[in-house]
């Protein structure tokens, strides 16, 4: 009987190793990054395989990784959010992450509106509009940095992208880091407190990419730098609306700063 029951387990065993391995045929695994306003919540996040039948969770800033492989459909879901889902196609693979950025958008929406990828496997869901901003005086570091992400985006007659479309996307990062800082700031009761999760909630918001790329600061670093920043100047003048720009500026000249004192 215990012969029967044991070669009864290891053929199920085996079915389920064989099942597995089909599903699993031919798929990677992909990193990826749920970016979401400052308020909110980017853990728990469930992202799903639907044709794979599995799904994991998001971590404390949003990141991830999953089994994929082209033509899979990725369903994303949260209490505080509604539903959405995103086809993995040939970009993603070949780029091996997928990050999503989720705004709210200014005016009610019938369906969520996912934007079309970028070469990068960049994805906006509802994009809030961004206001029209005057960059002169803005030194040229600081104007990369603001127009972050800039790109080339995929072709893709279903998803037709206008130019007013692509220019709300560059501005919309870098002042919005701006807001990210201020809205930290206005949490605290003492005006000179520092918030002691700043770095989350501004991670959580942007991709490590945004102050690797464009701020040149290794992601080991981020956190150090943030800090370094609030050590180092950082006042609530900058936080004021009108002073924007010149905060992103601050960033950009403390970022050099911060890079010089580590290479010593």
């Amino acid at each position: 009987m215990k012969n029967i029951f044991g070669l009864f387990f290891l053929f199920s065993l085996l079915v389920s190793f064989v099942s597995f391995g089909q599903n699993s045929e031919n798929r990677i695994i992909i990193q990826g990054k749920v970016n979401v306003p400052l308020e909110a919540d980017a853990r728990g996040i469930h992202v799903y395989n639907i044709n794979l039948g599995k799904g994991v969770l998001t971590d404390d800033i949003g990141r991830f990784a999953i089994l994929v492989k082209e033509g899979d459909e990725l369903t994303f879901s949260a209490l505080q959010y509604e539903d959405f889902k995103v086809i993995i196609d040939e970009t993603i693979l070949e780029a091996q992450k997928i990050t999503i950025s989720l705004t709210e958008s200014v005016e009610p929406l019938d369906d969520v509106y996912v934007r079309p990828y970028d070469l990068s496997g960049n994805i906006e869901v509802d994009v809030a509009r961004v206001k029209v901003t005057n960059f002169k005086g803005v030194s040229e570091d600081a104007q990369k940095a603001i127009f972050a992400y800039e790109g080339d985006f995929a072709k893709d007659s279903r998803s037709p992208i206008t130019k007013a479309v692509v220019d709300e996307q560059f501005v919309e990062y870098g002042l919005d880091l701006a807001n990210v800082f201020r809205t930290i700031f206005k949490r605290t009761k003492n005006t000179n407190e520092i918030p002691e999760d700043l770095d989350i909630s501004i991670r959580k918001m942007y991709d490590d990419d945004f102050f690797n790329e464009y701020l040149n600061i290794k992601r080991s670093e981020i956190s150090r730098f943030i800090y370094f920043a609030q050590d180092n100047g950082l006042s609530q003048s900058m936080l004021e609306e009108k002073h924007e720009l010149e905060l992103i500026e601050f960033l950009v000249t403390k970022s050099k700063k911060f890079k010089n004192l580590n290479q010593d």
